[in-house]
């Protein structure tokens, strides 16, 4: 099977192709595009600039990683926090001095975002932003009543015919749960991004499996939290990386003889039966994809 929406990296690391191209049916005019491209990188640089120096930032996390690991190891000894202190005073002061400098440093950047985001009008830069995206959308005839759904992406290699999602180093995670636009057109599936329009014939579409992995992905994307009303019963995690989610499905299809796939959470379920009508499977044995 072939993931629609992953990049295949066995030969070529730096590859970015994928198989969606295959179904892309409309795009943005070049005009759009470059007024889409411009406003992002606008509001990039401002983010980018209001952030801590590199080396700053390692420093903060470094600094409250260590200082986290002499507390927590105070608190385990099998003497008495303050005979730890006096058997050990030079650790307990690195501890508690990364602390302190991984606090001033949060708090300088914090003061740093704040006025930086101010002095380069980052609201107005989203608004912009937003009001281009609007007529992206527009331009794409994506239809008001879309459901925002989110679909994994990811890199893979492929080795002895089992997909092994790939993790770059500088990656958190192996997958990115990334925002698109579901409704139904013209006996169509259609998945949009603020870009392209992605469309898969009904009649195409073969089944659902689900993939008992637990995966995680690096964003939340829903209004709603992940611990809270529907999303509840996902039992979703929240950790250092991001969100832990388990298992994952598989929307699979089939074109000129060949087997594809839509890749998404398990908190997507829902939207994916009720627009294709399928309902999911539990085949393991059928899954060629690795964690």
């Amino acid at each position: 099977m072939k993931p629609i929406f992953g990049i295949d990296v066995t030969n070529d690391k730096n590859s970015e192709l994928t198989y969606s191209d295959l179904f892309k049916t409309k795009s943005l005019s070049e005009a759009t595009l470059k007024d889409l491209d411009s406003r992002r990188d606008d509001l990039n640089t401002t983010v980018e600039k209001a952030k801590l120096p590199g080396v700053l930032t390692l420093v903060m996390y470094l600094g409250l990683l260590w200082g986290l690991i002499v507390v927590g190891g105070l608190f385990k000894a099998d003497v008495g926090i303050e005979q730890a202190i006096r058997n050990a005073p030079i650790l307990v002061f690195t501890g508690v001095a990364a602390l302190i400098v991984s606090g001033v440093l949060f708090i300088i950047g914090r003061i740093k975002n704040k006025k930086v985001m101010n002095e380069e009008n980052a609201d107005e830069q989203l608004e912009a932003l937003d009001n281009v995206a609007d007529r992206a959308f527009a331009e794409l005839e994506i239809p008001s009543g879309a459901i925002l759904t989110d679909v994994l992406l990811f890199k893979y290699t492929i080795k002895d015919g089992v997909i092994k999602p790939k993790t770059g180093a500088l990656d958190v995670c192996a997958y990115i749960n990334f925002e698109m636009r579901a409704y139904l057109r013209d006996f169509n599936l259609c998945l949009a991004d603020v870009e392209n329009v992605y469309s898969f014939p009904l009649e195409s579409l073969r089944r659902i499996t689900t993939v008992k992995k637990r995966i995680t992905v690096p964003n939340w994307n829903k209004e709603e939290d992940y611990n809270k009303g529907i999303y509840k019963q996902y039992k979703i995690g929240a950790n250092q990386y991001g969100y832990s989610v388990k298992p994952y499905h598989i929307l699979e299809l089939e074109r000129d003889g060949e087997v594809y796939g839509i890749y998404f959470p398990s908190y997507e379920l829902p939207t994916f039966e009720s627009l294709t009508l399928l309902r999911a499977e539990n085949p393991d044995a059928n899954d060629n994809t690795e964690e």
